[in-house]
């Protein structure tokens, strides 16, 4: 692990989309281009392969902006961006945290996503869905070792002027 002074932040698979189609509040894209700019030794991203699997599903006339937010957070040249395996499904299915966060989640993919960064100790769950993980962010960080926050959370936790 890096130095403890180091934030470990997943980045949830709906960041791409939501920015692409301009579905981020002012809020949490400026606050998002904030946190993009922090340099290494403050923080460490992790996003899942799996982003690139749903933007496969996307239409072909709408994938190419998707792809190309990838393509930019993949190669974000002030950041340290690890790209994390999905778990194997066989694997996750038998996993009881993975079992409690789609209970609280009521999603196989949201479930998934957390638990892969729980399993990979990142100390963030980045997130706008704000629907579903950030209503139940509370129970999550009270059942895993994860906080879900939105960009424009982070940014003040941070005390980040966006």
């Amino acid at each position: 692990m890096i130095a403890s002074n180091v934030s470990f932040v997943f980045v949830d698979t709906c960041i791409i989309g939501n920015v692409v189609k301009g579905d981020c509040s002012p809020e949490d894209r400026s606050a998002l281009s904030a946190i993009m700019v922090l340099p290494t030794s403050q923080i460490s991203f992790g996003a899942s392969t799996l982003v690139r699997e749903e933007i496969e599903q996307i239409p072909k006339e709408y994938r190419s902006a998707h792809v190309g937010m990838y393509d930019t957070l993949r190669n974000f040249p002030t950041s340290d961006v690890t790209w994390v395996d999905e778990s194997d499904p066989s694997i996750i299915a038998s996993d009881t945290r993975y079992r409690r966060a789609q209970e609280i989640l009521s999603g196989r993919t949201d479930a998934h996503l957390v638990v892969d960064a729980v399993n990979e100790q990142y100390d963030y769950f980045l997130t706008t869905d704000y629907k579903t993980v950030l209503r139940h962010a509370s129970e999550v960080e009270s059942e895993f070792s994860i906080k879900p926050v939105s960009p424009s959370q982070l940014a003040e936790r941070w005390g980040l002027d966006p």
